[in-house]
Formats: structure tokens, C-alpha cells, sequence
């Protein structure tokens, strides 16, 4: 009976799986997910950064809103190979500062937290 239920399509969104293996409050999932996904070596200007000017970090917020009812990891997947062609105009302090979260940590959090049938 129990490998009846193992078998059945999952369709909790990332948020959902995410937060099954990193408790968090869901008010707080975009941001637990913008501080495991920045570069390390960035963390103590991007926390500088997101005391003085948090609006700084709004693009990357945006984009794992975009992925928390995402229920493939296919989308996932494509929804940060869309955003991975830089806007026209980007804010001229992302330019010059260059820190941002890392699309390639993102995609490796998803994959871990998506089960590998969803993978495909």
C-alpha cells in the first residue's frame, strides 16, 4: 500500500518542497532562498547592500517569486534561462557592484529539492 502512494504524481510546488527541507515562514522563502543562493564571497556586501538598500536585490526576489509555484523542475529550468539575458537597462549600482544571486546555485537548489523523475 505504502509504494502505491510513493509512486503518485507529487505536485507540491518548490515552495512547498522547499520548505519541507528548509523550514522557513512562506513570507520569508524568497529571501531564505536569495541568501543560500548569492555567491559566498559576496555575503558581507550583499549584506551591507540589503541593510542600506534592499530594493537592490528586487530583481533577483522576482525571479524566485516567479519560481515558487513551479511544480517541475522543467520550468524552473526555463523560467532562469529567460532571465538569464540581462534587461536593456539594468540598474546602473547591479552593473557596477556585479552581486547578485548565482542562477547556477539556484538551479542546483531546485534540483535537489525536485525528485529526480521531476528532473527530467
Amino acid at each position: 500500500m505504502t509504494e502505491f502512494y510513493k509512486n503518485e504524481p507529487d505536485n507540491d510546488s518548490f515552495q512547498e518542497k522547499y520548505r519541507k527541507k528548509h523550514p522557513c515562514p512562506p513570507e520569508k522563502f524568497e529571501q531564505q532562498v536569495l541568501w543560500q543562493c548569492m555567491h559566498t564571497p559576496s555575503r558581507p556586501l550583499a549584506w551591507l547592500i540589503w541593510l542600506i538598500h534592499q530594493e537592490y536585490f528586487q530583481p533577483d526576489l522576482d525571479l524566485i517569486g516567479e519560481l515558487k509555484n513551479t511544480n517541475r523542475f522543467s520550468q524552473v529550468r526555463d523560467i532562469i534561462g529567460f532571465h538569464s539575458v540581462p534587461p536593456p537597462k539594468a540598474n546602473f549600482l547591479r552593473q557596477w557592484f556585479k552581486i547578485r544571486m548565482s542562477k547556477s546555485k539556484l538551479l542546483k537548489l531546485a534540483k535537489s529539492v525536485f525528485r529526480v523523475g521531476d528532473a527530467e
